[in-house]
C-alpha cells in the first residue's frame, strides 16, 4: 500500500488531497517550517495552485 492509499485510509481525508499535502511538503524542502502556521498553511497555496492552473477549454 502507497504512502498516500494509507494516509488516506488512516486520515479519511481523500487520497489526492493526501499526494498534493505530500508534493506541496516535498517542493518546499527546508522552507515548510517557515510557512508552518500561516496563512499559507492553511489554503493559501491550494488558492494560488488552482488559480495558476491553466484552463482547458
Amino acid at each position: 500500500m502507497s504512502f498516500a492509499s494509507a494516509t488516506s485510509e488512516a486520515t479519511g481525508k481523500d487520497k489526492r488531497t493526501v499526494e498534493r499535502a505530500a508534493a506541496r511538503g516535498e517542493a518546499l524542502g527546508d522552507d515548510l517550517k517557515a510557512v508552518e502556521g500561516t496563512s499559507l498553511d492553511k489554503g493559501e497555496l491550494e488558492a494560488l495552485e488552482k488559480k495558476a492552473r491553466p484552463t482547458v477549454g
